[in-house]
């Protein structure tokens, strides 16, 4: 059986019925069980057919995205339809729901499995989502890779949102070779540069089995380094998705419209597939995936650590808890260094790569924080707005001069709204003066190579031997001009020595690399020998040990 990508996709939205009620949080909420409550290996057809037409025609009503997901009812009753019609998914068996890793588990019925993993579903997953800024492998990941682990199945399909579309792409890489053959994540954030130091002979083999698809405004996906060598393919959402937060929905990658009978249904193409509007990141999102990048590439491992506590703890709070203006205060005023260091960084980049401040704005504006910004650094309420704070920053920092006439506002907006403002804004100066040696980098995700085969050596060898064939000027053929009038007015001697100097050194360095090479390949070659020996002796007992209970269980 073959499942479109699109089938995936829409597998994908039902990870977002399994909490509570099916579908809750509006003024409608159909009396359906909730997967949690479906038996193992009961269909998706048992599960779909509790949607009565009546339902769904309830849901038709419920405009709003109010919904689990941001999913307005509308939307959910148009999918639903179309899972109904769709054999592939209305005949695959629910094998598994893993609430604490958040993973369904579907079996098709040719026996093809299906793995699901719901996007961030808490506060704690937020602050695992930042931890992977300089981690290779966190909680929620091997938490992921262990449940993979522990399903009796090869060859899995692996999908998953958001936090889920990373748990995907990290099993495919991570999982045993055989375990999973094939990931379709939907605005999936990357890994750090630790992950790919760890993982990257596993990246090379695996990341063609990787298509990530993003919304083109979704700020998720961008974090992190994406997976060099898999399909990163960007989508323009529906024509109903406006806001921040729809912007990072699962079902935001299709269109629905009424049909002649009223019914909200999915716009799909020939094959019968919902239509997706292939299309390019937005450049609001790539300036913000290029500062990500420019900060991991020349961020201290302490900065890294206050960066990731900062960032995790806000988004947690912003997002998941629904922080008031308040708490959202108290919070940033009590971590100002992190705040700073945001600051002076985000500045930074701007002044390196001449970034204009319209362009900060509108990265600002995708990331969901200029109003947080505002309020930590004393000009909400007043005459500020984003626009004109970042390029009063920007202007400030750049100028190598001390205002007096800023520091006497700074001490008003801090008597205005009760905080040391003025002392937040210094140290965003002090930290911006500390970051003159910062490269000009915003590459993403570095593999390292290690290739001990003896092809590699030769390859080494055969350069070093490259630079010994050089060919050099013969200077012993100088003295045939000796005498010529105008050969004892040159230094001979002198160029001949430097010469057949630079020939020595030159193979001296040969020499050294050629000794370190040896050295280096003959150690591993050496420890894969012995451990290759003892791996071989170790199959050998169980091989020995296999055969004997083998012949007592004939007996």
């Amino acid at each position: 059986m073959s499942f479109s990508d699109q089938d995936i996709m829409m597998i994908e939205n039902l990870t977002y019925l399994t909490g509570g009620n099916a579908i809750k949080g509006s003024s409608f909420e159909p009396s359906v069980k909730p997967f949690k409550s479906v038996d193992k290996c009961a269909t998706m057809a048992e599960y779909l057919n509790q949607f009565s037409d009546e339902m769904l025609a309830q849901l038709d009503k419920q405009s709003k995205k109010t919904y689990n997901g941001e999913i307005s009812g509308s939307e959910w009753a148009a999918m639903i339809r179309h899972m109904k019609s769709n054999a592939n998914i209305y005949n695959l068996k629910v094998a598994d729901y893993n609430k604490d890793v958040g993973a369904l588990c579907f079996v098709a019925s040719d026996g093809q499995p299906i793995v699901a993993f719901v996007g961030t579903k808490d506060g704690a997953e937020w602050i695992d989502n930042v931890e992977g800024l300089n981690r290779s492998d966190t909680e929620c990941q091997k938490a992921a890779l262990d449940y993979i682990n522990s399903l009796p199945y090869d060859d899995i399909i692996v999908t998953g949102h958001s936090k889920g579309g990373n748990k995907a792409q990290y099993v495919t890489i991570c999982a045993p070779e055989g375990k999973v053959k094939q990931c379709v994540s939907l605005d999936g954030q990357g890994f750090s540069q630790e992950f790919y130091d760890k993982y990257g002979h596993l990246v090379q083999e695996r990341a063609n089995r990787i298509k990530n698809y993003s919304l083109s405004s979704d700020f998720v996906n961008i974090l992190l380094f994406p997976v060099p060598g898999s399909q990163q393919i960007y989508v323009d959402g529906g024509k109903d998705v406006g806001t921040i937060l729809e912007n990072h929905s699962p079902n935001a990658f299709f269109d629905y419209y009424r049909d002649e009978n009223g019914n909200w249904v999915v716009v799909v193409n020939s094959n019968g597939d919902p239509t997706l509007n292939i299309s390019g990141n937005k450049s609001d999102l790539a300036i913000l995936q290029d500062f990500v990048a420019f900060f991991m590439n020349n961020a201290s491992d302490e900065e890294k650590k206050l960066m990731i506590d900062f960032l995790s703890q806000l988004l947690a709070g912003v997002r998941s808890q629904k922080w008031t203006k308040e708490q959202i205060i108290e919070y940033l005023m009590t971590n100002q260094e992190a705040l700073a260091l945001f600051m002076a960084y985000l500045i930074k980049y701007m002044e390196v790569f001449d970034i204009s401040q319209p362009e900060v704005v509108a990265m600002l504006d995708a990331l969901g924080i200029s109003d947080a910004l505002l309020v930590a650094l004393g000009v909400a309420d007043h005459f500020f707005n984003i626009s004109a704070l970042i390029e009063f920053i920007y202007k400030n920092l750049t100028d190598g001069k001390r205002d007096w006439i800023i520091e006497t506002l700074l001490k008003f907006l801090g008597d205005a709204v009760g905080h040391d403002i003025e002392k937040v804004w210094r140290k965003i100066e002090e930290t911006y003066g500390d970051l003159d040696d910062v490269k000009k980098d915003s590459s993403k995700a570095k593999i390292k190579i290690y290739d001990y085969s003896q092809a590699c050596y030769n390859a080494i060898i055969e350069s070093i031997n490259a630079f010994r064939r050089q060919p050099l000027p013969q200077v012993s053929e100088w003295n045939n001009y000796g005498s010529l009038s105008w050969f004892g007015r040159l230094s001979v001697a002198l160029f001949s020595a430097s010469i057949n100097g630079y020939a020595r050194e030159v193979n001296e360095v040969c020499n050294k690399w050629e000794n370190k090479t040896n050295e280096k390949f003959n150690d591993i070659w050496e420890a894969d020998g012995r451990f290759g020996g003892k791996i071989k002796g170790i199959t050998e007992k169980v091989n020995f040990t296999k055969a004997k209970v083998q012949v007592n269980l004939i007996k």
